[in-house]
């Protein structure tokens, strides 16, 4: 038996060795960091604690010093020095109420006794004296600006005024001693941190504007004035002092809102004579700036107080004070307009709102929404997101800047010697003020003309080529070079002061075309007098040819390199970028080349960049990139007309490839066959997709229509109206093979099926009929060119739709390679490429009225003599209307600074607005079926001839070339080589009508015979030798009788 001493219980298990610890080093390393980081924490609240102590204890001893000099101010200046008082007021404080009351009462007590003001200077003590004034100045001028409308703030400006200004002191004191003084104030309140000028600025601005005689404005511009008239007396003027003091006055003072109708007439006349108008050479512009942009400085709006300050300029400077500057001021002055103007964003002084016409006082031209200006902006200029709140009285006075006798004022004898300051001073202007362009560029060319022909516009154009870009335009390269090297010389230093006057030349230059007949620009010779020269072409052929030359080498390598180039600033110009003078240029060459395919003055190839090898790979080229296009083009809107939309403007742009727009905007630069080559393949691959899409039912055919043909009966003799009533309807699907069924005169319809020639003979009978003048949709000048008629009755909605369908059947014409005998006016032509029209057109829709424009821009006296104002009478049928060309135009006088811009606003009424309607619904059909870009690839005389064939000569080497032959006939026949040797001794009249009489058509194809189709051919018809050749214009054939006889061959040629 076994026994158990632990007792019965359970026994507890006891370690010996402790317990176990189960904290790692982490754990520990953790806690010390704790512990330590709050020893930093209790160490951090007891300095803390020790420093707020410091500070209270601070705080309680300045408050004593405070109340103890507030005391002995409090106690007046009576038993005390006026140093003592003084410094017991800057000690105790002027902030708060009492603080402006202290310092109240101290200006009062020194206004009464001026003395005591200065009595201290003529102690021992002058130094310390004048360390507190200047350090009281600050005071005042703060108290000043808190509070403008006190009763004390008067006697802080007669402080003011008594310490900048020596003549207000007294006379014991030394010139020396005065002098002194006022330049340590002026130092004291001219630096940033405490300088007075913005002080100024706000006191002025809290006078209502109705209050002019508020008795501090006065004093608030003689302290402003102040160190600018003691800085000069003293010899001071050149210093960094006097820069300082005339930036600030310009940025804060100049640019306050309607400053002159805030002042007493004296204040004004104060201003505009006391400040260094003649000194705007001595500030840094680009300082002057940062300052007006400074909010710090004129309390705004930079935008604002920039175009404020210029609308200030003119009122301070006027005409009588700026025409008696010296060129070198001149000069300065129009660097700092151009300054102000370069730093505005773009369109910053359009009004908010601009309509269509005329806004107010600003008059601009309506340009249609297809003009190719429109287009080519929006990619490179952006509209100001905010433009400035300026009143009618700002905008008014900025209106007269562009007037002619303030523009003869601030241009002087630059006039004739132009450089580089005027050139930005109207690109700056331009740029921020684009809707006032037109009128600034006719004031400009109302410039009156000096001795010899020089100043005016004439001069200023003649001086800036000779003067300026002559010599030197070479430095920007032909063009040539690979890739993006090209565009190094455009963008190099040394041509900073070569791209503003080749700016400013192209765009003045381009205006003064518009306004210029064909006989102005051909008539400068080498040699002729000047005095003649001051209404017609200041450069001559040859330096027009050169000016055109180098600048199409410029825009090419725009176009080219438009993605790299475009946004890049221009060196010279500010914000100007080179998608703006791409823009720019491309106009002027147009204008030019214009002129030269009308009458050549170049040599031939003058205006083509590439040669034959490089012209197709840029056709193929384009093609690639129309159809990479293709696609992303048909999800942006467009207009009706095909015309892009300012909504959509920069997408629309977007999908246009470099080259495209090469062909689109300079195509001159292209050999022609190769832009018609181009525009028959753009028509070739939109048939494959509209073939396409039919095939697989994306196009809607209606149910009229079998396999993507449309099938028309068409009776003799009413062809306009059974076509109109069977194709009306149709749109794009006009593209679509239409077969077209004849009906005689018994209803019975004749014999035959429709493989095109039948179509053709249908199209030539429609043409002549829908565009023949007695329908009373088109008019014929005397050269039997085509427009559309102006009468209200060819605005009615029925009408329009006819000018629709009209427009239709010539893209019809055009999208099938038919030549039709149809011929348009010139300023026609040029709307259906959606180019502007210009004076020099109006000459072949009204020569009268051209003649009588020309008489008015020639006239040697003053026009106002002719009664004339801006309006326009329209007489249809005895039925008389007067347009207004601008707001209350029938008011408005013609005078000699807006007579340019009146013969403008005429012609483009004439040529534009007057057939809107009508030209707009003609183009909705023609873009139907052409695209509108694909016809900008050419100009008016080339368009032409896309619709009617060329005018050359008739090549019957070609025509026997592509001639086929069926029926007995060959080559080699003994009637086909008399054929030939009788239609080679044809004149070219006798040849063209031998040609419309087969063809339909008197012209031959663009690229020779080869396109003719279907090809001219010969056939025989009958062994009778009495009967005539006949034709058949549908397939273009000419059927001979075998012994065809040459007398009588000569006889059908010769009728009409």
């Amino acid at each position: 038996m076994q026994f158990s001493f632990s007792g019965p219980g359970k026994v507890r298990k006891i370690n010996l060795a402790g317990s176990s610890s189960t904290r790692t080093s982490e754990t520990l390393l953790a806690e010390a960091r704790a512990e330590r980081q709050a020893r930093e924490d209790e160490q951090r609240r007891h300095d803390s604690a020790n420093a707020i102590a410091l500070w209270w204890r601070n705080v309680q001893a300045t408050q004593a010093v405070r109340k103890q000099y507030a005391d002995i101010f409090d106690s007046g200046p009576t038993g005390i020095s006026p140093i003592e008082w003084t410094r017991a007021l800057l000690i105790c404080g002027t902030k708060g109420d009492r603080g402006e009351a202290r310092l109240g009462r101290w200006s009062g007590v020194f206004v009464k006794d001026n003395d005591a003001l200065f009595s201290p200077f003529s102690t021992r003590n002058a130094t310390q004296w004048l360390d507190i004034l200047c350090r009281l100045s600050v005071r005042l001028l703060q108290a000043i600006s808190a509070s403008p409308q006190s009763t004390i703030t008067i006697n802080h400006l007669t402080i003011l005024q008594n310490l900048l200004i020596p003549d207000r002191m007294p006379k014991y004191l030394s010139p020396a001693t005065t002098q002194d003084i006022a330049r340590s104030v002026i130092t004291t309140v001219i630096p940033a941190k405490a300088c007075m000028y913005p002080y100024i600025h706000h006191a002025i601005l809290s006078v209502d504007p109705k209050v002019k005689t508020s008795p501090i404005l006065p004093p608030l511009i003689e302290i402003a004035l102040a160190p600018i008239s003691l800085l000069t007396s003293t010899g001071d003027a050149n210093g960094i002092v006097y820069q300082e003091v005339l930036e600030r006055f310009i940025a804060s003072i100049l640019s306050i809102p309607s400053l002159p109708y805030r002042l007493p007439l004296p204040t004004i006349t104060r201003i505009s004579s006391r400040f260094p108008f003649t000194h705007m050479g001595r500030i840094d512009l680009y300082s002057l700036i940062r300052k007006l942009e400074s909010s710090d400085t004129t309390g705004g709006s930079a935008e604002e107080a920039k175009s404020e300050l210029v609308a200030n300029l003119y009122t301070f400077l006027p005409v009588k004070s700026l025409s008696r500057f010296k060129e070198a001021e001149r000069r300065d002055y129009l660097n700092l307009l151009a300054a102000v103007f370069h730093s505005l964003p773009t369109g910053a002084l359009d009004p908010r709102k601009i309509s269509s016409g005329s806004v107010g006082n600003t008059i601009t031209i309506d340009n249609d929404s297809d003009t190719e200006s429109d287009v080519e902006m929006a990619p490179v200029i952006a509209q100001a997101s905010t433009q400035p709140a300026l009143s009618q009285r700002t905008r008014k006075r900025l209106e007269q800047l562009t007037d002619a006798a303030y523009l003869t004022a601030l241009l002087g004898s630059l006039g004739s010697n132009t450089d580089v300051a005027v050139c930005r001073f109207f690109i700056g202007l331009w740029s921020a003020w684009p809707t006032r362009k037109d009128a600034t560029l006719a004031a400009t060319l109302a410039l009156p003309t000096g001795p010899g022909a020089t100043g005016g516009a004439y001069g200023i154009v003649k001086g800036t080529w000779r003067g300026q870009i002559r010599s030197v335009i070479g430095i920007l390269g032909d063009g040539a070079g690979e890739g993006t090297q090209a565009l190094e010389p455009l963008v190099d230093n040394a041509t900073t002061n070569l791209w503003p006057p080749l700016v400013f030349l192209t765009v003045l230059y381009t205006h003064m075309l518009r306004t210029m007949s064909d006989d102005e620009f051909f008539s400068t010779q080498i040699g002729q007098s000047p005095q003649t020269q001051s209404a017609q072409n200041p450069l001559s052929t040859s330096e027009v040819a050169h000016l055109g030359r180098a600048l199409l080498g410029v825009v090419f390598r725009l176009y080219l390199h438009e993605v790299v180039i475009s946004t890049r600033r221009v060196p010279g110009l500010g914000d100007i970028n080179f998608g703006m003078v791409r823009e720019w240029g491309t106009e002027l060459l147009q204008s030019i080349c214009l002129r030269d395919s009308r009458r050549k003055f170049t040599s031939e190839g003058h205006w083509l960049m590439v040669d034959a090898s490089d012209a197709q790979q840029i056709r193929a080229a384009a093609l690639l990139e129309e159809e990479e296009a293709s696609n992303s083009e048909s999800s942006f809107p467009t207009s009706r007309s095909g015309y892009i939309t300012s909504r959509t403007t920069r997408a629309q742009l977007a999908s246009l490839s470099p080259r495209s727009k090469i062909l689109t905007h300079i195509p001159f630069s292209i050999p022609f066959d190769v832009r018609v080559q181009v525009f028959r393949q753009y028509v070739a691959n939109d048939w494959k997709d509209v073939a396409q899409r039919v095939r697989s039912g994306e196009m809607d055919i209606m149910s009229s229509r079998s396999r993507g043909r449309t099938n028309a009966v068409v009776r003799r003799g009413r062809v306009a109206e059974d076509g109109f009533k069977a194709l009306s309807s149709m749109r794009k699907d006009m593209k679509l093979p239409i077969s077209i069924t004849f009906v005689d005169q018994w209803g019975q319809e004749e014999a035959g099926i429709d493989g095109g020639g039948v179509f053709k003979e249908f199209l030539t009978s429609l043409v002549k009929e829908v565009f023949d003048s007695d329908r009373g949709l088109w008019l014929a000048n005397k050269q039997q060119e085509l427009y559309p008629n102006p009468h209200p009755y060819a605005k009615e909605a029925g009408q329009l739709e006819w000018f629709r369908f009209v427009g239709r059947v010539l893209g019809k014409a055009l999208y099938d390679g038919i030549l039709v005998d149809v011929a348009f006016a010139p300023f026609f032509l040029a709307k259906m490429l959606g180019r502007e029209s210009y004076l020099n057109d109006l000459a072949s829709l009204d020569p009268e009225l051209y003649q009588g424009l020309m008489f008015l821009k020639n006239y040697k006296g003053n026009p106002e003599e002719l009664s004339l104002n801006f309006t326009v009478t329209d007489d249809f049928l005895g039925e008389v209307t007067v347009t207004n060309l601008v707001p209350n135009g029938v008011d408005k006088p013609v005078t000699a600074e807006n007579r340019y811009l009146y013969i403008l606003m005429v012609a483009h009424y004439r040529l534009r607005t007057q057939i809107r309607k009508q030209s707009d619904a003609f183009m909705e059909g023609l873009a139907d079926i052409i695209d509108a870009k694909w016809l900008r690839m050419f100009n008016q005389e080339e368009l032409q001839m896309l619709i009617g064939g060329t005018p050359d000569s008739i090549n019957i080497d070609d025509l026997r070339e592509n001639c086929v032959y069926g029926g007995l006939y060959d080559e080699s026949h003994e009637v086909i080589e008399r054929f030939w040797r009788v239609v080679n001794t044809l004149n070219q009249d006798q040849r063209r009508a031998l040609l419309r009489f087969v063809t339909s058509c008197s012209r031959p194809p663009l690229l020779g015979f080869k396109e003719l189709n279907p090809r001219f051919a010969i056939r025989d018809a009958t062994s009778d030798d009495q009967r005539l050749p006949t034709s058949s214009t549908c397939v273009n054939l000419l059927k001979a009788s075998a012994p065809c006889d040459l007398i009588r061959m000569l006889d059908l040629c010769d009728s009409p």
